[in-house]
């Protein structure tokens, strides 16, 4: 399955991170596994919050490294973790690297005949500057995958 990974943080509230996604369901081992990667940050305008007419997204920069994905399938449903290392550029703190945990649950369905896993995460990233410096925000996002 294939598909993409999105997260906002509360640390940058105007930005959404983009990435691609790619899993194995194993329904015999009730086992998930997969990676999410080529992760893009988009900034969005005051337009995109408030839901007016304008709503504009503007690719800010590509970020390295990956997530693991991780989970246990119970018939149509899932659990899962997301966890790994981001690197990129904070407005704040500079060139920051991003340690991830999330963990998340969904449900498989099937579309056209296709099936689909749709999963919601929420977690911490923790960043850390190259001075050491950290600060720790909030991660929530959603998995989707289909065939």
């Amino acid at each position: 399955m294939s598909g993409q990974m999105l997260a906002a943080m509360e640390r940058a509230p105007e930005a959404t991170f983009v990435g691609d996604a790619t899993a194995t369901a194993n329904f015999t081992t009730g086992r998930l596994a997969g990676r999410a990667d080529n992760f893009t940050e988009y900034a969005t305008n005051a337009a995109c919050e408030s839901g007016t007419r304008g709503c504009v997204s503007t690719s800010v920069q590509s970020l390295g490294g990956s997530l693991d994905i991780a989970g246990r399938i119970s018939d149509t449903e899932f659990t899962y973790s997301a966890t790994g290392t981001l690197t990129g550029d904070d407005i704040a703190m500079g060139a920051v690297s991003a340690d991830i945990d999330m963990d998340g649950a969904g449900r498989f369905g099937q579309m056209n005949g296709r099936l689909v896993a749709l999963g919601a995460q929420e977690g911490t990233a923790v960043l850390t500057s190259g001075t050491g410096a950290t600060a720790t925000s909030e991660a929530i996002g959603l998995l989707l995958l289909s065939e």
